[in-house]
Protein backbone atom coordinates (compact mmCIF):
# COMPACT_ATOMS: atom_id res chain seq x y z
CA UNK A 1 0.00 0.00 0.00
CA UNK A 2 2.58 2.06 0.99
CA UNK A 3 4.51 1.66 -2.34
CA UNK A 4 1.21 1.86 -4.09
CA UNK A 5 0.92 5.52 -2.80
CA UNK A 6 4.22 6.60 -3.90
CA UNK A 7 3.12 5.26 -7.28
CA UNK A 8 5.32 2.35 -7.50
CA UNK A 9 3.36 -0.87 -8.53
CA UNK A 10 4.71 -4.26 -7.24
CA UNK A 11 3.59 -7.61 -7.24
CA UNK A 12 4.81 -8.35 -3.89
CA UNK A 13 7.41 -7.32 -1.73
CA UNK A 14 9.79 -10.43 -1.44
CA UNK A 15 13.43 -9.36 -1.25
CA UNK A 16 14.21 -10.29 -4.72
CA UNK A 17 11.55 -7.80 -6.35
CA UNK A 18 12.36 -5.09 -4.35
CA UNK A 19 16.12 -5.56 -5.12
CA UNK A 20 14.66 -4.77 -8.87
CA UNK A 21 13.02 -1.55 -7.71
CA UNK A 22 15.03 1.96 -8.52
CA UNK A 23 12.99 4.05 -5.28
CA UNK A 24 14.78 4.72 -2.13
CA UNK A 25 11.64 3.05 0.02
CA UNK A 26 12.64 -0.26 -1.80
CA UNK A 27 16.62 -0.06 -0.38
CA UNK A 28 15.07 1.25 3.30
CA UNK A 29 12.91 -1.76 3.76
CA UNK A 30 15.63 -4.29 2.59
CA UNK A 31 17.89 -3.14 5.04
CA UNK A 32 15.32 -2.58 7.86
CA UNK A 33 14.30 -6.59 7.16
CA UNK A 34 18.25 -7.70 6.96
CA UNK A 35 18.88 -5.83 10.30
CA UNK A 36 15.83 -6.94 11.75
CA UNK A 37 16.32 -10.75 10.41
CA UNK A 38 20.06 -10.55 12.18
CA UNK A 39 19.03 -9.09 15.15
CA UNK A 40 16.69 -11.84 15.76
CA UNK A 41 18.81 -14.62 14.87
CA UNK A 42 21.90 -13.31 16.28
CA UNK A 43 20.69 -11.40 18.56
CA UNK A 44 20.40 -11.97 22.46
CA UNK A 45 18.70 -15.09 21.85
CA UNK A 46 21.97 -16.24 20.42
CA UNK A 47 23.33 -16.69 23.92
CA UNK A 48 21.33 -19.29 24.48
CA UNK A 49 23.81 -21.80 23.05
CA UNK A 50 26.62 -20.73 24.96
CA UNK A 51 28.09 -22.76 27.72
CA UNK A 52 30.82 -21.14 29.80
CA UNK A 53 32.02 -18.90 27.49
CA UNK A 54 32.08 -22.00 24.46
CA UNK A 55 29.45 -22.81 21.45
CA UNK A 56 28.58 -26.46 20.65
CA UNK A 57 27.16 -27.38 17.72
CA UNK A 58 25.08 -29.72 16.47
CA UNK A 59 26.62 -31.18 13.24
CA UNK A 60 25.38 -34.11 10.61
CA UNK A 61 27.55 -35.49 7.95
CA UNK A 62 24.62 -36.97 5.63
CA UNK A 63 21.46 -34.80 5.97
CA UNK A 64 22.15 -33.31 2.92
CA UNK A 65 21.22 -34.24 -0.93
CA UNK A 66 24.41 -33.04 -2.14
CA UNK A 67 26.46 -34.49 0.96
CA UNK A 68 27.20 -31.60 3.12
CA UNK A 69 27.75 -31.55 6.21
CA UNK A 70 24.76 -29.75 8.03
CA UNK A 71 24.88 -27.62 11.36
CA UNK A 72 22.18 -26.75 13.95
CA UNK A 73 21.92 -25.00 17.17
CA UNK A 74 23.49 -22.75 16.33
CA UNK A 75 24.07 -23.00 12.36
CA UNK A 76 27.37 -21.56 12.07
CA UNK A 77 27.36 -22.10 8.50
CA UNK A 78 25.08 -19.50 8.10
CA UNK A 79 26.98 -16.90 10.17
CA UNK A 80 27.25 -13.79 8.31
CA UNK A 81 30.68 -13.05 6.86
CA UNK A 82 30.71 -9.93 7.99
CA UNK A 83 33.80 -9.36 10.47
CA UNK A 84 31.60 -7.66 13.18
CA UNK A 85 30.02 -11.26 13.53
CA UNK A 86 32.75 -13.42 13.51
CA UNK A 87 35.20 -11.12 15.81
CA UNK A 88 32.97 -12.38 18.05
CA UNK A 89 34.26 -15.60 18.05
CA UNK A 90 37.36 -15.29 19.56
CA UNK A 91 40.49 -18.10 20.55
CA UNK A 92 41.07 -19.46 24.20
CA UNK A 93 43.43 -17.24 25.75
CA UNK A 94 46.94 -18.60 24.62
CA UNK A 95 45.72 -19.63 21.31
CA UNK A 96 44.79 -18.86 17.95
CA UNK A 97 42.15 -19.26 15.05
CA UNK A 98 43.77 -20.59 12.05
CA UNK A 99 41.18 -19.97 8.91
CA UNK A 100 41.67 -21.68 5.58
CA UNK A 101 39.53 -21.28 2.47
CA UNK A 102 39.51 -23.71 -0.61
CA UNK A 103 39.96 -20.43 -3.46
CA UNK A 104 37.26 -20.50 -6.02
CA UNK A 105 36.26 -24.01 -5.24
CA UNK A 106 33.31 -24.49 -7.15
CA UNK A 107 34.50 -22.71 -10.17
CA UNK A 108 37.20 -25.18 -9.93
CA UNK A 109 35.53 -28.40 -9.20
CA UNK A 110 33.21 -26.89 -12.15
CA UNK A 111 36.00 -26.65 -14.61
CA UNK A 112 36.97 -29.66 -14.09
CA UNK A 113 33.65 -31.34 -14.23
CA UNK A 114 32.61 -29.93 -17.63
CA UNK A 115 36.18 -30.22 -19.26
CA UNK A 116 36.10 -26.52 -19.69
CA UNK A 117 39.35 -25.93 -21.39
CA UNK A 118 39.88 -22.41 -20.89
CA UNK A 119 39.30 -22.15 -17.47
CA UNK A 120 41.24 -25.09 -16.56
CA UNK A 121 43.77 -23.41 -18.55
CA UNK A 122 43.29 -19.54 -16.97
CA UNK A 123 43.97 -21.55 -13.23
CA UNK A 124 46.93 -23.00 -14.58
CA UNK A 125 48.74 -20.25 -15.57
CA UNK A 126 47.65 -19.14 -11.57
CA UNK A 127 45.25 -15.98 -13.78
CA UNK A 128 42.38 -14.55 -11.37
CA UNK A 129 39.24 -15.80 -13.04
CA UNK A 130 36.91 -13.02 -12.74
CA UNK A 131 39.10 -10.66 -13.73
CA UNK A 132 39.48 -13.51 -17.04
CA UNK A 133 35.97 -13.26 -17.40
CA UNK A 134 35.14 -9.17 -17.30
CA UNK A 135 37.30 -9.05 -19.73
CA UNK A 136 36.00 -11.59 -22.11
CA UNK A 137 32.86 -10.15 -21.43
CA UNK A 138 33.63 -6.48 -21.86
CA UNK A 139 36.33 -6.86 -24.00
CA UNK A 140 38.89 -4.72 -22.18
CA UNK A 141 42.15 -5.74 -21.32
CA UNK A 142 42.38 -3.43 -18.53
CA UNK A 143 39.39 -4.16 -15.59
CA UNK A 144 38.52 -1.90 -12.76
CA UNK A 145 36.82 -3.44 -9.16
CA UNK A 146 33.64 -2.57 -10.48
CA UNK A 147 34.02 -4.12 -13.47
CA UNK A 148 35.79 -7.72 -11.14
CA UNK A 149 32.31 -7.45 -9.36
CA UNK A 150 30.68 -7.57 -12.13
CA UNK A 151 32.29 -11.03 -13.14
CA UNK A 152 31.73 -12.33 -9.58
CA UNK A 153 28.10 -12.15 -10.36
CA UNK A 154 28.31 -13.75 -13.77
CA UNK A 155 30.64 -16.80 -12.99
CA UNK A 156 28.86 -17.10 -9.94
CA UNK A 157 25.37 -16.76 -10.93
CA UNK A 158 25.47 -18.12 -14.65
CA UNK A 159 27.60 -21.30 -13.50
CA UNK A 160 24.35 -23.37 -12.38
CA UNK A 161 21.73 -22.41 -15.22
CA UNK A 162 20.17 -19.22 -14.13
CA UNK A 163 17.68 -17.84 -16.97
CA UNK A 164 18.90 -14.01 -17.18
CA UNK A 165 16.02 -12.64 -15.83
CA UNK A 166 16.94 -14.60 -12.65
CA UNK A 167 20.26 -13.44 -13.26
CA UNK A 168 19.58 -9.29 -13.22
CA UNK A 169 17.71 -10.23 -9.77
CA UNK A 170 20.85 -11.97 -8.49
CA UNK A 171 23.55 -10.05 -9.63
CA UNK A 172 21.35 -6.99 -7.42
CA UNK A 173 20.28 -9.06 -4.55
CA UNK A 174 23.76 -10.66 -4.11
CA UNK A 175 26.65 -8.01 -5.51
CA UNK A 176 25.08 -4.95 -5.76
CA UNK A 177 25.27 -5.15 -9.57
CA UNK A 178 22.26 -3.47 -11.13
CA UNK A 179 21.34 -4.74 -14.90
CA UNK A 180 18.94 -4.29 -17.33
CA UNK A 181 17.57 -7.27 -18.55
CA UNK A 182 18.93 -6.99 -22.07
CA UNK A 183 22.63 -6.64 -20.58
CA UNK A 184 22.19 -9.76 -18.28
CA UNK A 185 20.76 -11.65 -21.63
CA UNK A 186 23.60 -10.16 -23.65
CA UNK A 187 26.50 -11.07 -20.80
CA UNK A 188 24.82 -14.50 -20.30
CA UNK A 189 25.41 -15.14 -24.15
CA UNK A 190 28.67 -14.03 -23.91
CA UNK A 191 29.70 -15.65 -20.93
CA UNK A 192 28.82 -19.27 -22.59
CA UNK A 193 30.84 -17.83 -25.92
CA UNK A 194 33.94 -16.91 -23.49
CA UNK A 195 33.28 -20.75 -21.58
CA UNK A 196 32.05 -23.52 -24.10
CA UNK A 197 32.71 -26.63 -22.20
CA UNK A 198 30.39 -24.95 -19.34
CA UNK A 199 27.31 -24.35 -22.15
CA UNK A 200 28.26 -27.91 -23.48
CA UNK A 201 27.93 -29.38 -19.90
CA UNK A 202 24.79 -27.21 -19.35
CA UNK A 203 23.12 -28.99 -22.76
CA UNK A 204 24.54 -32.76 -21.31
CA UNK A 205 22.61 -32.12 -18.05
CA UNK A 206 19.16 -30.58 -19.21
CA UNK A 207 19.64 -33.15 -22.51
CA UNK A 208 20.48 -35.90 -21.34
CA UNK A 209 16.64 -37.58 -20.01
CA UNK A 210 14.86 -35.38 -21.79
CA UNK A 211 13.92 -33.36 -18.89
CA UNK A 212 13.68 -36.31 -16.83
CA UNK A 213 14.88 -37.11 -13.67
CA UNK A 214 18.88 -38.18 -13.12
CA UNK A 215 21.57 -39.97 -11.07
CA UNK A 216 24.23 -37.82 -10.39
CA UNK A 217 27.58 -38.71 -9.44
CA UNK A 218 30.48 -36.72 -7.85
CA UNK A 219 34.19 -36.80 -8.84
CA UNK A 220 34.39 -39.68 -6.25
CA UNK A 221 31.37 -41.59 -7.70
CA UNK A 222 28.74 -40.73 -5.22
CA UNK A 223 25.25 -41.08 -7.03
CA UNK A 224 22.16 -38.87 -6.02
CA UNK A 225 19.07 -40.51 -7.37
CA UNK A 226 16.24 -38.82 -8.85
CA UNK A 227 17.46 -35.73 -9.61
CA UNK A 228 14.94 -33.37 -11.72
CA UNK A 229 15.59 -29.67 -11.40
CA UNK A 230 18.16 -28.45 -13.82
CA UNK A 231 20.00 -26.31 -11.61
CA UNK A 232 20.47 -29.28 -8.81
CA UNK A 233 21.45 -31.40 -12.19
CA UNK A 234 24.73 -28.82 -12.31
CA UNK A 235 25.22 -28.03 -8.49
CA UNK A 236 24.81 -31.71 -7.26
CA UNK A 237 28.23 -33.07 -8.93
CA UNK A 238 29.81 -29.75 -7.78
CA UNK A 239 28.76 -29.42 -4.47
CA UNK A 240 28.68 -33.07 -3.56
CA UNK A 241 32.55 -33.11 -4.85
CA UNK A 242 33.46 -29.99 -2.38
CA UNK A 243 32.17 -31.56 0.75
CA UNK A 244 33.68 -35.25 -0.41
CA UNK A 245 37.27 -33.28 -0.43
CA UNK A 246 36.25 -31.58 2.81
CA UNK A 247 35.28 -34.41 4.60
CA UNK A 248 38.19 -36.90 2.80
CA UNK A 249 40.56 -33.44 4.52
CA UNK A 250 39.13 -33.92 7.80
CA UNK A 251 39.78 -37.96 8.29
CA UNK A 252 43.26 -36.82 7.02
CA UNK A 253 43.53 -34.53 10.15
CA UNK A 254 42.35 -36.99 12.28
CA UNK A 255 45.36 -39.85 10.84
CA UNK A 256 48.05 -37.00 10.97
CA UNK A 257 46.69 -35.42 14.62
CA UNK A 258 49.78 -36.77 15.80
CA UNK A 259 51.89 -34.31 13.70
CA UNK A 260 50.24 -31.58 15.30
CA UNK A 261 48.73 -32.78 18.39
CA UNK A 262 48.00 -29.32 19.57
CA UNK A 263 45.59 -28.35 16.93
CA UNK A 264 41.70 -28.95 17.30
CA UNK A 265 39.45 -28.51 14.58
CA UNK A 266 36.59 -26.11 15.80
CA UNK A 267 34.35 -25.58 12.57
CA UNK A 268 33.87 -26.38 9.27
CA UNK A 269 31.73 -24.27 6.69
CA UNK A 270 31.87 -25.89 3.10
CA UNK A 271 34.97 -24.64 1.37
CA UNK A 272 36.66 -23.07 4.93
CA UNK A 273 38.11 -24.85 7.60
CA UNK A 274 38.93 -23.22 10.97
CA UNK A 275 41.15 -24.81 13.67
CA UNK A 276 42.39 -23.45 17.31
CA UNK A 277 45.90 -24.19 18.31
CA UNK A 278 48.43 -22.61 21.00
CA UNK A 279 50.05 -19.48 19.78
CA UNK A 280 53.39 -20.91 19.83
CA UNK A 281 52.12 -23.72 17.22
CA UNK A 282 50.76 -21.27 15.03
CA UNK A 283 52.83 -21.56 12.07
CA UNK A 284 53.53 -24.96 11.93
CA UNK A 285 49.66 -25.82 12.49
CA UNK A 286 49.28 -23.64 9.83
CA UNK A 287 51.28 -25.69 7.44
CA UNK A 288 49.92 -29.05 8.56
CA UNK A 289 46.14 -27.35 7.50
CA UNK A 290 46.69 -26.14 4.60
CA UNK A 291 49.05 -29.21 3.37
CA UNK A 292 46.18 -31.90 4.75
CA UNK A 293 43.18 -29.85 2.76
CA UNK A 294 45.57 -29.98 -0.94
CA UNK A 295 45.89 -33.39 -0.04
CA UNK A 296 42.36 -34.07 0.52
CA UNK A 297 40.96 -31.84 -2.33
CA UNK A 298 44.16 -32.53 -5.20
CA UNK A 299 43.47 -35.82 -6.25
CA UNK A 300 39.53 -34.62 -7.20
CA UNK A 301 40.63 -31.78 -9.07
CA UNK A 302 43.83 -32.50 -11.30
CA UNK A 303 44.79 -30.88 -13.32
CA UNK A 304 42.77 -28.01 -11.65
CA UNK A 305 45.44 -26.31 -9.43
CA UNK A 306 44.02 -26.58 -5.99
CA UNK A 307 44.85 -23.36 -4.12
CA UNK A 308 44.16 -22.59 -0.20
CA UNK A 309 44.57 -19.14 1.64
CA UNK A 310 44.87 -19.61 5.00
CA UNK A 311 45.41 -16.89 7.97
CA UNK A 312 46.19 -16.54 11.75
CA UNK A 313 44.38 -14.47 14.05
CA UNK A 314 43.13 -13.81 17.63
CA UNK A 315 39.14 -14.21 16.08
CA UNK A 316 37.43 -15.85 13.71
CA UNK A 317 36.91 -12.51 11.82
CA UNK A 318 41.09 -11.86 11.64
Amino acid sequence: QAFSELGVSLDGTADEVLAAIDHPLAAMLREYRGLAKRAGTYGTEWLRYVENGRVYPQWRQCSTATGRMSCSHPNMQQLPRDARYRQCFVAFPGHVLIKADYSQIELRLAAKIAGEERMIAAYRKGEDLHTKTAQAILGKAEVGRSERQLAKAINFGLLYGMGYKTFAQYAKLNYGVSLSEAEAKQYREKFFQAYPGLKRWHRRQAGATNGRPITTRTLLGRQRLEVSKFTEKLNTPVQGSGADGLKTTLALLWERRAECPSARVVLAVHDELVIEVPRDDAERAQEWLVRCMEDGMRPLLDPVPCVVEATIAPTWGG
